[in-house]
């Protein structure tokens, strides 16, 4: 039997819980008392929209649809991202040569950043560690701007083409896609920051989007009135036709459809990824520029230059249920949403047959478990905060009473997420190693609200 100090050192005392520990004479049982739900400071998240002819940027309450500030920034804004994390937002000002930061708590420039030749396009990685500019005036030699987020200074550039439009990271942060004229897709390896494919695109590439799979690389092509999606493990392209002259392509966060604006149409073609297929077209707002969803996908917001609105358009009707006035030939070339922290997070629940402590779940050393739990919804893929889920050995207190089934061996591809829509459940496939036999850990997941779920695990 180990000592009561010594488990207290490895499971120390967490904020989101308080922890109980019950001395029953040689026995030790671990009671995890919730400390209540999680409430996020804001449960909607904002859009940035860039207005070109202002020199600033409106935030949009998407939980009210009004402009909230109006943020200052460089000359002719027009790329915009937002980190995952919901910290800042970064906003490329084409003729000024630089990006500004925004704060998301603040709403207000924090710090402004010189990257090179006209800024066209912005993606940050899922680790919010790094963001890539794409520069348009880059003349082959400095084509992609790399800063590190947390000095925000430029550590880095790539060569392509010259000409670049746009720009995509993967949601695992291993490759980052470049578009540039005439007509390429260049596959970069971040980690090298080598090229190590590169694609045949329409006329005028513009923006790009990566599916949160990583399977499919999304680009439109503005003069061909298509879209290019690429496979990224055979590097193979196909042509998908839409409306005329779309620009900012974006993808839903369970990775189903993507949409695509049609400026001279102003209409909106969505895409089944699965068949690469456009299954509808709907009207919105004159010249539909740019498009993001909300983080649980049920809401795309659509910025309208010549309309000078964005509208807020429910994705199980494709119906505008609201029209937000924004003047000023506006862009947010990108994703222009701040992630968010969805409260419905907070009803995190483990699925049979895992359970929660103070259970004790027993499984197989070396093989991939299914972690299955359930958010009351479907949120899309990205719910899983960055580093997740962790593991760490603890001792194996026998007294604590264990789950009355083995957890089964997953034949899926390990350390990867799915939902399944029929039993409304979500799927980690944990890969265990097999020097855990005769060990037992404490499992993690955090949420992107930044709530935390534990379990404990035995391995045989």
């Amino acid at each position: 039997m180990v000592e009561m100090d010594k488990i207290r050192d490895v499971l120390r005392f967490r904020a989101w819980h308080s922890w109980f520990w019950l001395d029953l004479g040689r026995a030790l049982l671990l009671v995890a008392v919730a400390s209540g739900p999680y409430l996020p400071s804001h449960a909607a998240p904002f859009a940035y929209v860039a207005r070109w002819l202002h020199d600033d940027v409106a935030v949009i309450d998407t939980a009210t649809n009004k402009v909230v500030a109006y943020v200052p920034v460089g000359k002719s804004p027009h790329g915009v991202v937002v980190a995952p994390n919901g910290a800042h937002a970064y906003i490329g000002n084409v003729n000024s040569d630089t990006v500004s930061v925004i704060s998301g708590a603040t709403h207000k420039v924090v710090a402004t950043i010189e990257v090179g030749a006209q800024p066209e396009s912005i993606a940050v990685t899922p680790d919010s560690a790094f963001v890539y500019v794409a520069l348009y005036a880059g003349q082959g030699k400095n084509d992609l701007a790399i800063i590190d987020t947390k000095t925000n200074q430029v550590v880095g550039h790539v060569a392509a083409t010259g000409w670049a439009s746009g720009v995509a990271v993967s949601h695992d942060g291993a490759y980052v896609y470049l578009v540039c004229f005439p007509e390429k897709l260049f596959m970069i390896e971040t980690k090298t920051h080598k090229i190590v494919a590169t694609v045949k695109l329409g006329k005028t590439p513009q923006g790009a989007v990566v599916t949160p799979d990583g399977k499919q690389v999304y680009v439109a092509n503005w003069d061909d009135h298509t879209v290019t999606v690429m496979n990224t493990s055979t590097h193979q392209a196909a042509t998908i036709k839409v409306g005329n002259f779309p620009w900012m392509p974006a993808v839903s966060p369970d990775g189903k459809v993507v949409y695509v604006g049609n400026a001279l149409d102003s209409t909106m073609s969505i895409i089944d990824t699965a068949t690469n297929k456009v299954v509808k077209t709907f009207p919105v707002g004159k010249k539909p520029i740019s498009v993001a969803f909300t983080p649980n996908g049920k809401f795309a917001y659509v910025v309208n230059q010549d309309a000078e609105t964005v509208e807020a358009v429910d994705t199980a009707s494709h119906k505008v249920v609201a029209t937000i006035p924004v003047p000023g030939y506006n862009g947010a070339f990108g994703r222009f949403i701040i992630p968010g922290k969805p409260s419905v997070v907070s009803t995190f629940a483990f699925a049979a047959p895992l359970q929660g402590l103070p259970r004790v779940n027993v499984a197989a050393a070396g093989e991939a478990i299914d972690v299955r739990f359930s958010l009351g919804e479907d949120l899309g893929l990205d719910v899983v905060a960055p580093g997740y889920p962790r593991s760490e050995q603890i001792p194996c207190v026998s007294a604590i009473p264990l789950n009355a089934h083995d957890l089964p061996a997953s034949r899926a591809p390990s350390n990867t997420l799915a939902y399944d829509t029929a039993s409304k459940v979500y799927s980690y496939v944990w890969l265990t190693e097999s020097t855990w036999s005769r060990t037992c850990r404490h499992f993690t997941m955090e949420m992107v609200d930044g709530s935390r779920h534990e379990a404990v695990f035995q391995f045989r």
